[in-house]
This record gives structure tokens, sequence and C-alpha cells, in this order.
């Protein structure tokens, strides 16, 4: 009954928080699996239960379920339509698209599971910004979880080949700056968490993540010819766009002074 029902919501506790590789909403793709050397890492911190205990045997499978909060929305009242990016601005209804506004904040994401280390799951293709509350983790069953392909019904704006992928370009300063970056030349040891010394794996997931266009409706809009920056790990690169084609014009380490304004948050298609 209600009564029920409300008491199991008001226990629910996060099983632990995610370790991104993308430190703000910014530039943090909206689907998983769009980025697959995107890293993350979820360490439990469960009461009274032996953690390392409670992931034994899943290491067998190769991908999981995570269920979530988005816990960046900012108090952002719920509307009944949204505007999805791959729509260019027109209206579909909230529970048509993956927006993360949404009357009970919960997400899911199916992410590649790289391996398990005691208490902890090292994960790829996350789309999840860091600090994310986990609230399950769900191992991926092919049987259940995989439709008949000639089943499956979806509409045309969320097929693959219906979002421009764009080129991406670094420059030479920013690949040298990226390459001595990672190689530890530069920042402190514990600057990056996921790339240190794998600068071919940093670019290559900033690449992932530009090709895909992580930006707004209004920045398209409103703000094209700005530079835009992602963050990936410690990294902040700074990127412009021009018709189908981004370049990565520079690469440097975050600031613990700096703010990224836009709010695109994870899911938002």
């Amino acid at each position: 009954d209600a009564q029920v029902a409300s008491s199991m919501l008001a226990a629910m506790k996060p099983i632990g928080c995610i370790e991104s590789c993308f430190p703000h909403k910014n530039g943090t793709p909206r689907q998983p699996r769009l980025a697959p050397g995107a890293l993350a890492r979820l360490r439990l911190t469960l009461s009274g239960v032996n953690a390392g205990h409670s992931l034994d045997g899943l290491e067998q499978f190769s991908h999981v379920w995570l269920i979530f909060l988005f816990h960046k929305n900012g108090g952002e009242a719920v509307k009944a339509k949204v505007r999805p990016p791959r729509l260019g601005g027109q209206p579909v209804g909230m529970f048509a698209c993956r927006t993360p506004h949404r009357p009970c904040a919960i997400g899911l994401s199916l992410v590649t599971l790289l391996g398990v280390e005691d208490d902890s799951l090292l994960l790829a293709g996350a789309d999840l910004v860091d600090g994310t509350p986990i609230l399950d983790v769900k191992p991926f069953v092919p049987y259940s979880d995989t439709p008949p392909l000639e089943q499956v019904r979806a509409p045309p704006w969320v097929a693959p080949e219906s979002g421009t992928q764009l080129r991406v370009r670094f420059s030479d300063e920013a690949r040298r700056q990226l390459a001595a970056l990672c190689a530890g030349s530069d920042p402190p040891a514990d600057a990056l968490r996921f790339f240190g010394g794998r600068a071919a794996e940093a670019e290559a997931t900033l690449a992932d993540v530009l090709r895909h266009d992580p930006r707004s409706v209004y920045r398209k809009s409103h703000c094209a010819d700005e530079p835009y920056r992602v963050c990936l790990d410690g990294l902040d690169a700074t990127c412009r766009f021009s018709g189908d084609e981004v370049e990565v014009e520079a690469v440097r380490l975050i600031s613990p002074a700096d703010t990224i304004g836009e709010t695109v948050a994870a899911g938002s298609e």
C-alpha cells in the first residue's frame, strides 16, 4: 500500500558514489557508451553488509546496469514536454525521452564492467558526472535484456545515423600539451586519476565526446562561435566548433577555481 511504498522509499540510500572521469556536467555524454573509453570507478559503501562479498560472481558479466540519481538537476521544475538536443529544439513528451528532469530524478545506464577489485567496480562507457549517487547495480542478462531486433521499434530521431557525428581535430599544440600532462611531466602526481600515462586513450575519449556534440541547443544557437570547454579527468580542453568540425585548440589542467557554466546533464535525450 501507499504507506509501505513510502517507507521503502525513505529507506533507500545510495550504495556508493561514482568516481568518474567527467568532473562537470559540461561535456558529459548524454547516453552511455557514446565514449567507450570513459572510465569510472564505483566503490560500495554498504552498511551492515560485506561489500566485497556482495560482488562475488559479478566479474563473470561483461556489462552492468547502474541505477542512479540525477543529483545535479539544480531544482529545475519538471515539465510535461522537453526539447531534446537531437530534435533540434522540437518538443517531445518527458517520458518519450531521457531528460534528467523527471518527477523521480532516477537514471539508468548500461556500462561495461572492466573488472571487480575487492569492494569496487571498474567501469567504462559511463555517462555519469563525478560524484553521482548510485542506488543499485544489476548484471546485464542478454536473454531478457536484449529484445529480438525485429521487434524493436524507435523513432528515427534516436537512430545512430540521425545524429550528426563531427570530425574532431587536435591542434599540434593541444596534442603536445595533452601528451605532457598525461606523462606527468607537468601536473602533480595525483592530477589525473584515470588517464595518467595514457595520452592516446585520453585523446580518443575526448574525440568520442566531441564527435557527438555535447553542446546544448541554446549553446549551438546563441554561442556557436565561442570557445567550448570539455573537462576529462583532470584535463580542461578548449575547443571550437565550426560546421561539421570541432578542433581542440589547447589542453591544460583543471584549476580548483574553475567554474563551468554549461548545464548539460547526462541522459538528456
